[in-house]
């Protein structure tokens, strides 16, 4: 196996090991090789941009940083969630080093109040599901961003007729054209607008549907920064492996497509972050893709992940699989066929066989069982989502994992 440990010593005990080492904490990278070449991107981290696009479901969210175990929506709430969940720490520990980015692209349906839709709706096209549909002059919706910027990049689909206009600080409209259209699979119709010539503060940007327009806004990004490390965080509470390829809701064809590449395109990342799996496993008896968010059975878990390792390969981005902390037993399926190890042995298998893929377990290889994890202050009461101590734990290990300068030979040999 292609596995290395952070903090090893001795290539005696990798050879006797067979390639596999005891990490500092128990910690195993399997595959890290993958992550070579975001290495590489972070290299440059003082010179250019780097995005890490942080997908998954309400752990990402950061759901459990205010130390209710259960999703609470609001502005305010969210504003913790944003700040104490592993994405948002994750973002200032890179910051503390190369410098402040702000928090990252904004889509439709954050759990901020951030978006004021008036009169438009979320589609299913763009990063988790939350594309702000404008189908025509009547549609609106507002942006508030509250990070200090510069300009704002706009990512968004044209429904093969797209058109629409924005303001910003309810300045003068401008209209921008569709730059492609909704067919094929090479763009499938996303555009990237840039608003730029800001003054330097928090802004409220404003995008209009027109009457020969259908567009959807798949995520407005405020540009703080030309260089550093940009976390986003696109997760979304329930989220499972169907909804991170579109195959939910019966859709499929290029409306699958056009989700897994809202992933991949808005903005380009340098890495995808994916936590994935308990929400699967928890749904193992409702797996219909006719749902919102249906759970899989192991087999299909594996197929929905490597559909979106292969549709990273074809755009050259890396993949980091994620473990997440292990679900509390009142919270099991009823029949349980399978258990968690059942999902997260699929991703260690992934990553052994996808050159562009990384696995981390956070529950199995560094935080133990649920139990434990509360015992140490990790896990809210009877829950899978962490405490802010939790989250703060996540972070650290993932920048920890990524800040380690892998290269072509990142192998215990």
């Amino acid at each position: 196996m292609d596995v290395v440990s952070l903090g090893l010593a001795k290539a005696d005990a990798a050879r006797k090991y067979a390639r596999v080492s005891e990490a500092t904490h128990g910690v195993r990278i399997y595959n890290p090789k993958a992550l070579a070449p975001f290495s590489g991107a972070l290299s440059d981290a003082f010179n250019t941009l780097v995005n890490v696009v942080c997908v998954g479901d309400s752990i990402t969210v950061g759901v459990g940083s205010d130390g209710s175990p259960n999703a609470t929506a609001g502005s305010g709430v969210d504003t913790t969630y944003r700040a104490k969940g592993y994405v948002g720490q994750l973002q200032r520990l890179f910051a503390a080093t190369y410098g402040d980015t702000g928090q990252g692209g904004i889509v439709g349906n954050d759990n901020g109040a951030r978006v004021t839709l008036t009169a438009a709706s979320l589609s299913s096209t763009g990063p988790v599901e939350g594309g702000v549909s404008l189908s025509d002059a009547t549609k609106n919706a507002a942006w508030s961003i509250t990070d200090t910027c510069t300009s704002i990049d706009v990512y968004w689909w044209d429904g093969g007729r797209g058109q629409w206009t924005w303001s910003v600080d309810a300045g003068a409209a401008t209209g921008t054209a569709a730059a492609g259209a909704n067919t094929g699979s090479t763009n499938l119709g996303f555009n990237k607008t840039t608003i730029s010539g800001l003054t330097s503060a928090t802004h409220t940007l404003t995008i209009t549907g027109t009457a020969a327009g259908s567009n959807v806004i798949a995520a407005v990004v405020p540009i703080k920064a030309s260089t550093g490390v940009m976390v986003h965080r696109y997760g979304r509470s329930g989220n499972t492996t169907p909804n991170l390829i579109g195959t939910d809701s019966s859709q499929t064809g290029n409306t699958s497509l056009r989700v897994q590449q809202g992933y991949l395109r808005c903005p380009s990342p340098d890495l995808v972050v994916v936590p994935l799996g308990t929400n699967d496993f928890a749904g193992q008896n409702a797996t219909a893709l006719s749902g919102l968010k249906p759970g899989t059975i192991p087999v299909d878990y594996k197929a929905n992940l490597q559909a979106f390792i292969s549709a990273a390969a074809a755009r050259s981005v890396p993949v980091l699989l994620v473990g997440e902390p292990r679900q509390h037993s009142q919270n099991y399926p009823a029949p349980m066929v399978y258990t968690e190890a059942d999902y997260y042995d699929r991703c260690r298998e992934l990553a052994l066989s996808n050159a562009n893929t990384a696995y981390i377990d956070i529950g199995g290889d560094l935080w133990g069982s649920n139990v434990l994890s509360q015992a140490r202050g990790l896990l809210t009461s009877g829950s899978v989502h962490p405490t802010s101590r939790g989250h703060g734990s996540i972070a650290r290990l993932l920048h920890r994992v990524l800040t380690t300068p892998f290269g072509e030979n990142a192998l215990a040999t």
